[in-house]
């Protein structure tokens, strides 16, 4: 119900702060970047964690993880072509 919906809310608002602060902590940490992508995959926040694939891209692009982050984050956004050349 309504209470459950308030928890989710207060669960992603939570989570998304936690992971902000993470990021900016260790900026040029592809891991940490990687990690925060995948937590926001798991919320089905798609294109947030776009951005945060495209900057481990910058710092490593031979990271398999990143490469996989993104075919999960562009089929969630209902883009198969882009999933699959990611």
């Amino acid at each position: 119900g309504l209470h459950d919906i308030a928890e989710q809310d207060y669960r992603s608002a939570v989570a998304k702060a936690i992971t902000s602060r993470v990021v900016t902590a260790a900026p040029d940490s592809a891991a940490v970047s990687v990690s925060a992508g995948d937590a926001l995959v798991r919320q089905k926040k798609y294109a947030e964690a776009l951005v945060y694939y495209s900057t481990v891209l910058q710092l490593d692009a031979t990271n398999p993880l990143t490469y996989a982050g993104l075919g999960d984050a562009f089929l969630g956004l209902e883009k198969p072509e882009q999933a699959v050349t990611a």
